[in-house]
């Protein structure tokens, strides 16, 4: 080729072999490569467990205090006049509620949804 064309390495025969074209065939992982990437998903899966017990248990923390709260304040006789539950207390979990949904804890996110929602109700 001349100056600006890419360099060609030549192949056993002595010609260059242009590569074929088409996609290529993905490379398979040698076992130390498999062995590490399956070591890496058990752990980012550890880790999401984690995660998501720790968002589970701070949510029920959340609630069972701001039950007592409103238990402390319906004994209270001048509470009537206030709302047992502020409108900015039931969007507090918001954050919480969707990262629980995106790790796959649909179940805790909706008890944990239905419990903060309830106490409205209560």
């Amino acid at each position: 080729g001349g100056a600006g064309s890419p360099r060609r390495r030549p192949s056993a025969g002595g010609s260059f072999a242009p590569s074929p074209p088409g996609p290529q065939q993905p490379r398979r992982l040698g076992r130390r490569q498999h062995a590490m990437l399956t070591r890496t998903a058990s752990q980012v899966e550890g880790l999401m467990d984690r995660m998501s017990r720790r968002l589970s248990e701070n949510l029920s923390r959340k609630n069972a205090a701001l039950r007592a709260s409103a238990k402390r304040e319906r004994a209270d006789p001048l509470s009537n006049l206030a709302p047992l539950v502020s409108p900015v207390c039931l969007s507090d979990d918001a954050v919480a509620l969707h990262l629980l949904v995106r790790l796959g804890r649909d179940r805790e996110a909706a008890t944990a949804y239905a419990a903060r929602r309830s106490l409205l109700l209560s």
